[in-house]
């Protein structure tokens, strides 16, 4: 009898009973004990052991101790010797329980082992006579393997319940994780048609395409509400209860927003109007959240509204709902601060907290978002000045994240990055990965070819390539969907400084416009954050007073813009700024401040870690010594 084998113990004092549990009352009793038992037995002892004490506390509130019942009974399983139990719908329950509790705290993996053990519990009819707790089983399932990275069991699960699943309330989790999945594998497009036809069974009517005047007329009666709610009647809305079936339908649409941002994103202000009139009409929940922040990037970027002072209130509005909600979701760190706080709010801060929501992702098994936010954490990073050895690290470790997980549409991206990374640091000399990368403009994603051609722009524009700057600045243009507005702001910045080494070349009116047309831009952008965009209006107008010979002027604002970069931490382009000084002063025959000039970018590249820019400046000081040289 086991339990009087458990009170003998205790009365020689080998264990001690607290309530219901037993202990050794040393480690090394334990060790002893354990030893003790045969090795062709252990793990029949594990399992019977586990299901013992299964057996003696059924309906009492385990808590941890929940974990080490069926640790003892998955140990018992592991061996190669170990029989099918008999079918048990108790136990199967019962691992399903424990494996909700392992997901809860972020332990996909124990919580993936403990599902895959539930199935050996359930008899081969379960799915007729236990239905439920089927359904509960596998869409756990398909979360935790996709959290996993274990994609192939996670469309075995997704798989079982969209064909057993006897309503769409049902299947709703799955199809859930197959959107990620989808999504996760470059297939936006098939991503996007799964939510189309799950909202359509939730009564849902999503037109196949919305014209450009019907789009700006839903944004602008959508406003229009939300213009007259003041703070406090926003952030006092009823909360949806998640019984709701609009609580689905709001879930869906927030998922179907990210996919058409790589699909269809001439369709995201249909979809992010909706959530908000949904919201406002029924109520407000978690999946509002997001459709707040996805409506606010939107505004931010829609030419037919510009609202900027309108979306930064939106999404300052859905932060603190986040709050409210005790929110903890990747995607209102992406959404946020990647397209709507990069208006205002230092981009460097920006960069940090994306990072934090790839953390969150990371954390919560939300590996897709995760995802999302690496890559534009990177790319705000890059913008912002990161140190380039400090963000070809981060890249790295992103990109073996990627192979862990099998995603590789991050994938893409993040090359994408590395490269451009490593073109800045030396070149790609002692950097580069060595990897062949595909064509990305050669892919059906748009998003991606518009990444590629912004990259390769900007390695241009550092490698002193103007015409090939050129190009590639012309070729990504016309590809920028509305939601890429930083990227846009940027490469119109090089853009501009570029077409002053065009113009030495041939002075047209066409590339006399480009500078002019940056100027504006930038100004503009300046009004909301002259922290990111100040310098940069500062530099080319300095570019253009120097190009115009008007000598004065132009040094001011070069020092304007090197002040203006230095208090904003933007080391690359104080460096920039510092190189485009000198090459002005070079040319007033200033040789003294010329090389002051050179001496100060050459220390901004060292922090900046661009070896290559380093050399390039050494170059340049080497001409002066030379010349220098030859005048004695």
């Amino acid at each position: 009898d086991f339990q009087a084998g458990l009170d003998e113990a205790n009365e020689e004092r080998l264990l001690e009973k607290s309530s219901l549990e037993y202990r050794f009352t040393h480690d090394r009793v334990r060790e002893a004990s354990h030893n003790i038992i045969p090795v062709d037995i252990r793990a029949q002892f594990h399992f019977d052991l586990g299901i013992l004490l299964f057996s003696t506390t059924r309906g009492q509130e385990l808590g941890e101790d929940a974990f080490a019942i069926a640790d003892l009974i998955n140990r018992g399983m592991q061996s190669p010797s170990s029989k099918l139990p008999a079918p048990n719908e108790d136990i199967a329950d019962f691992f399903v329980l424990v494996a909700t509790k392992a997901l809860e705290r972020a332990d996909h993996v124990a919580g993936l082992s403990y599902l895959k053990l539930t199935r050996l519990f359930l008899p081969q009819d379960h799915w007729l006579n236990h239905y439920y707790l089927s359904i509960r089983l596998y869409c756990l399932l398909a979360n935790a393997a996709y959290s996993c990275g274990r994609l192939d069991d996670a469309n075995d699960a997704i798989q079982n319940v969209l064909k057993e699943g006897q309503s769409i309330e049902d299947k709703l989790d799955v199809y859930y994780v197959l959107v990620t999945l989808l999504m996760s594998s470059k297939r936006a497009e098939d991503a996007y048609s799964v939510c189309h036809e799950v909202l359509s069974q939730l009564d849902e009517n999503i037109p196949a395409s919305c014209d450009a005047q019907e789009l700006a007329a839903l944004l602008r009666k959508t406003n229009n509400v939300l213009n007259t709610m003041s703070d406090s009647e926003l952030l006092g809305m009823k909360n949806m209860d998640s019984s709701d079936r609009l609580y689905s339908v709001l879930r869906f649409y927030s998922i179907m927003v990210v996919v058409a941002f790589f699909s269809k994103p001439q369709m995201m202000p249909f979809l992010t109007s909706r959530i908000v009139q949904i919201s406002i009409a029924h109520g407000v929940c978690k999946h509002s959240v997001r459709g707040f922040v996805q409506y606010a990037a939107v505004l931010c970027s829609c030419k037919a509204m510009k609202d900027i002072p309108g979306a930064c209130r939106i999404g300052r509005m859905a932060m603190a709902f986040a709050k409210q909600f005790n929110l903890s979701d990747p995607h209102i760190y992406y959404g946020y601060f990647g397209f709507v706080a990069c208006h205002t709010e230092p981009l460097q801060a920006c960069a940090d907290m994306i990072r934090q929501g790839f953390i969150i992702g990371m954390q919560v098994g939300d590996i897709s978002t995760a995802f999302f936010n690496a890559i534009q954490h990177i790319r705000t990073a890059l913008i912002g000045g990161e140190n380039l050895a400090s963000l070809l690290k981060e890249t790295d470790y992103y990109l073996k994240l990627t192979d862990l997980y099998a995603h590789t549409l991050p994938k893409q991206y993040l090359k994408i990055f590395r490269e451009t990374i490593s073109v800045l640091i030396d070149k790609g000399e002692s950097t580069s990965s060595g990897e062949v990368m595909e064509n990305p403009t050669t892919t059906n994603i748009a998003n991606i070819s518009e990444a590629a051609a912004f990259h390769k722009s900007i390695q241009s524009f550092w490698l002193g390539h103007a015409e090939r700057c050129h190009h590639y600045t012309e070729k990504m243009l016309p590809l920028k969907n509305e939601t890429g507005w930083l990227k846009g702001v940027i490469v119109l910045f090089y853009h501009g400084l570029n077409s002053f080494k065009l113009l030495k070349k041939s002075n047209t009116n066409r590339n006399r416009k480009i500078s002019k047309n940056a100027i504006t831009v930038l100004e503009a952008a300046a009004e909301h954050s002259k922290w990111n965009y100040q310098n940069k209006v500062q530099l080319l107008e300095a570019e253009l007073l120097s190009f115009e010979g008007r000598k004065q002027q132009a040094q001011n604002s070069y020092t304007a813009a090197i002040e203006a970069s230095r208090a904003s931490k933007f080391i690359h382009e104080q460096g920039l700024a510092c190189e485009l000084a000198a090459f002005h002063y070079e040319t007033c025959g200033n040789a003294c401040k010329a090389c002051d000039f050179f001496n100060q970018a050459k220390s901004c590249y060292n922090q900046w870690g661009s070896k290559m820019k380093v050399e390039f400046i050494d170059r340049q000081l080497a001409r002066f010594q030379i010349s220098s040289k030859s005048d004695s």
